[in-house]
């Protein structure tokens, strides 16, 4: 049986540094023999951290992303709730 685990991480304002992150993740799971869903929650950011999300995708077969916007900033605690929320249902 192969095994699918969730990743959240939640975002604002990172820019470069949230696809840095990514990176450097898929070179760590890509290894597992597992499947990966990354949701990642981006909190209402103001700079080009949803535009950088929106255009990266993972190369490696067994991780994938979700991206959640969310229409205002809530939080970092919340951001992870609406990431565990979405989690619960996949």
């Amino acid at each position: 049986m192969n095994k699918k685990y969730v990743i959240i991480t939640p975002c604002y304002n990172e820019g470069e540094g949230i696809i840095l992150f990514l990176k450097e993740l898929e070179l760590v799971v890509k290894k597992i023999g597992a499947n990966f869903v990354v949701v990642i929650t981006d909190d209402s950011s103001e700079d080009n951290t949803l535009a950088l999300l929106k255009d990266f995708n993972f190369e490696s077969e067994n991780i994938s992303k979700k991206l959640i916007t969310l229409a205002y900033n809530v939080g970092h605690q919340k951001a992870i709730a609406h990431g565990l929320a979405y989690a619960k249902k996949i």
